[in-house]
């Protein structure tokens, strides 16, 4: 069964607990499994509800919104669990989701017992990193840069950079290693680091490698700013290949987490645990690593160097391209294999409009996603060693390939910066009329005038009541205005009888709002897109005008 519901036409509802929707790497694992709820026809409530009892910024009382997942409002979770780690220990994330094992549970890289998992291969990752810039690079001093104590995945990278040190016959130096620290202190951390111990970039530490990401943008920034040059000076490398390591001047050499793959397998997993009572095998993803520059390489992988006296045949240049587009079986059974087809049936053809045709339509595909900056000039270097096509016919190919993936690319981003601006200002004006607000009921009609423009097609508000029931305020469905305001309903439930209702199949984000040291309710919104920063943004905004108008 693939749909997401029973004979009986019942839509399952199923929560995805998490942390944060819009920081690191949050914002393609939460994608990624809205995704793959959307396609299944289920319902899928997110809840964005901070790290457990986290005291910065008041975080923790974004926890308040998990105690909506329960089985009175869900049947089935899938949970981060080492997301929500941090500022407790591991044993007390796994305490609290066993406190939710009346429902069925599916947790991602974090294993509690008894119940499924699935996880990536953080050590290995990390173990690749370190080894590739020892063997490769001959970096002899490393630093490195933890993340925070209480989250096993950070643990994992730290030991995998211990144990590489070891392989190398490297001495361990704790003044390389900062003291464990949360994923967005990588600029204080490596401030801290080299203060304390006095230490020079480029004379003490070759090489600078981070828990993540987030913590390398952070902390290349720290080195950029004193007059180090990255790589020149100092090597950099980080994990997670979230966006942040694409921001460096010199882009950042990463480990890649499959989190696109782990998302949709997650959900996959938690179907079949509710829908088809089905028993549910843990599930390891590798990680892999990305070479980019930071780490001192050239735009092409350097022990790739070797391939310029390969040749290439048909097979293979499929076999590739598979592999560096990362493509699922049917992405390249629909995609590269026709591609490939047609570049051969052309090779006779001066105009290869065929071929044309499908390159654009295949490009068009590629760059809409997230792509490798270097992945063109690969193939375009792939194309030109395929020995079973004239010599001409390859260079003509690969000049027009180029010539075609900057043309779509450009059209590409015009239409995302459209989108930018239209989107920008109609949160500006949503803003606006929110300071007009005279009281919490009037909300209501200000989101049914701009945010469906945003397709958020639903929106709910509800403020806490007591310990025991709760109020719905306010909101609109598909047909405007609700008219049921000022409800009181149980504390347990998400909203009353007649409006759950609403919120079929689909994607739900459950939001908290607080102001300060105060919980005030949840924003739920019915979503189409994934932009997590613009959703945290409306969900600000609303905070704040109900602390004006209370």
């Amino acid at each position: 069964m693939a749909r997401g519901r029973f004979s009986s036409g019942k839509i399952h509802r199923y929560g995805f607990l998490l942390a944060s929707i819009h920081t690191g790497s949050s914002n393609t694992l939460w994608a990624s499994v809205a995704d793959a709820a959307q396609q299944a026809q289920a319902a899928l409530f997110v809840f964005p509800g901070g790290r457990l009892e986290a005291s910065s910024e008041f975080e923790y009382l974004r926890n308040s919104i998990y105690r909506l997942a329960s089985r009175d409002n869900l049947d089935g979770i899938i949970c981060w669990g080492s997301s929500l780690g941090g500022t407790v220990s591991v044993d007390d994330v796994k305490r609290y989701l066993a406190s939710l094992s009346d429902l069925p549970m599916v947790t991602i890289a974090l294993k509690s017992e008894g119940i499924p998992n699935i996880g990536f291969d953080a050590y290995q990752g990390m173990r690749s990193l370190v080894l590739h810039c020892i063997d490769v690079h001959q970096s002899q001093t490393i630093a490195f840069l933890r993340g925070p104590l209480n989250h096993a995945s950070a643990e994992e990278r730290f030991a995998a950079y211990r144990d590489a040190l070891s392989e190398r016959n490297i001495q361990y130096d704790e003044r390389l290693v900062s003291e464990p620290t949360s994923w967005h202190e990588g600029e204080s951390s490596l401030r801290t680091l080299i203060e304390a111990n006095q230490l020079v970039p480029g004379r003490d530490f070759d090489t600078l490698i981070c828990a993540s990401d987030l913590l390398m943008l952070h902390a290349a920034r720290v080195l950029e700013k004193s007059g180090y040059k990255i790589p020149d000076d100092v090597r950099v490398a980080g994990f997670n290949d979230s966006p942040e390591s694409r921001f460096l001047s010199s882009a950042g050499t990463t480990v890649r987490v499959p989190f696109p793959a782990m998302g949709s397998q997650a959900f996959s997993m938690i179907q079949r645990l509710v829908e088809h009572k089905e028993s549910v095998a843990d599930h390891l993803e590798p990680a892999s690593l990305v070479i980019r520059n930071s780490c001192g390489c050239t735009a092409v992988h350097p022990q790739s160097s070797k391939d310029t006296t390969t040749v290439m045949n048909k097979a293979a240049l499929i076999e590739w391209l598979g592999k560096a587009i990362e493509l699922t079986r049917f992405q390249k059974e629909a995609w590269i294999d026709p591609l490939v087809e047609s570049l051969y049936r052309n090779a006779d053809d001066p105009n290869f409009s065929e071929f044309d045709d499908i390159l654009h339509r295949v490009l068009q595909r590629i760059l809409e996603r997230q792509y490798e900056p270097n992945v063109f000039d690969r193939l375009i270097d792939s194309i030109e060693k395929l020995d079973d096509l004239p010599y001409e016919y390859r260079k003509h190919i690969g000049a027009h390939i180029r010539k075609t993936a900057f043309g779509i690319q450009a059209r590409i981003s015009d239409s995302r910066s459209y989108e930018t601006v239209k989107r920008s200002q109609i949160l500006s004006s949503f803003k606006c009329d929110l300071l007009c607000a005279t009281d919490r009921h009037s909300i209501s009609g200000i989101m049914h005038t701009h945010l469906p423009q945003l397709g958020i097609r639903q929106a709910f508000i509800v403020m806490t009541e007591d310990d025991l029931y709760s109020r719905f305020i306010g909101g609109y469905g598909n047909d405007g205005p609700l008219e049921e305001v000022d409800q009181l309903f149980p504390a347990t439930s998400m909203l009353p009888d007649s409006l759950i209702r609403l919120c079929h199949g689909g994607v739900h984000l459950v939001q908290p709002l607080f102001i300060e040291n105060q919980p005030l309710g949840y924003l739920i919104t019915s979503i189409s897109d994934r932009d997590g920063n613009m959703h945290e943004d409306l969900r600000s905004s609303i905070a704040s005008a109900l602390k004006g108008i209370l």
